[in-house]
């Protein structure tokens, strides 16, 4: 994860101070706070914290430092809470609690732009994925233009959702309330084409956008219609 996350950090032209190995620590869990830039549903709690309180903490928090008693999530809320419930069944005492220490960033779409990096292994509902292209719409249009990577916007966008420009496209119009444009059908008159076989066959024939029908009165009829077509050697 953390050589994902500093490719990633990379191709958004972060600062160089950002490319540190972040300090492994132990932190009290009442010295950590939320991030109020996170926008991320919270769910799934009651399992997670199961799972915590099985096999650990597999994964550390990711926080950095507001002063010297205090510091803030960048990413892990939800183990973060997890945890929080734990304390309060009385099943963990809260303290020494992994976590990798980053610098303090000091412009909001840095900040919230890691967050979506550290959400990326989230589940992927629909729902949620929209949420996160409008939150990434948002990061875009917060970030100064000399620091914004080279191509479309929803380029950027596919690259963080893992999938094709054209349903990251998809995705940007449901995050901004915009309706998929609908293809028009085009209507096709079969009538003359019909009458042109019907002429040809001397039967009923009907044609439609999928398939060709052709009517016979019998065995004789059709014995007749197959030979005119040349389904059927002299």
């Amino acid at each position: 994860m953390q050589n994902e996350l500093l490719g990633l950090l990379n191709e958004q032209s972060f600062d160089k101070r950002l490319y540190k190995t972040p300090k492994l620590t132990k932190i009290d869990h009442e010295l950590i706070e939320i991030n109020p830039l996170n926008k991320i549903d919270i769910d799934g709690i009651e399992e997670l914290a199961e799972s915590i309180h099985s096999y650990g903490l597999l994964k550390p928090l990711e926080i950095y430092k507001l002063d010297d008693y205090h510091y803030r999530l960048t990413g892990g809320e939800r183990r973060w809470t997890a945890i929080k419930l734990l304390m309060s069944k009385g099943l963990h005492d809260g303290e020494d609690i992994p976590c990798l220490l980053y610098e303090r960033l000091d412009e909001e779409w840095k900040e919230r732009l890691i967050m979506e990096i550290s959400n990326a292994d989230r589940e992927r509902t629909e729902e949620k994925i929209i949420v996160r292209t409008k939150n990434l719409l948002e990061i875009w249009d917060l970030m100064p233009k000399e620091n914004r990577p080279k191509g479309e916007k929803r380029m950027w966008i596919a690259g963080f959702l893992g999938c094709k420009a054209r349903t990251a496209q998809k995705y940007i119009n449901l995050a901004l309330n915009k309706a998929e444009p609908k293809k028009e059908k085009v209507e096709v008159d079969y009538s003359y084409a019909a009458q042109l076989v019907q002429n040809l066959l001397r039967t009923r024939i009907k044609i439609d956008e999928k398939k060709v029908t052709i009517y016979h009165t019998g065995t004789e009829d059709l014995n007749r219609i197959l030979e005119l077509i040349g389904a059927i050697e002299e």
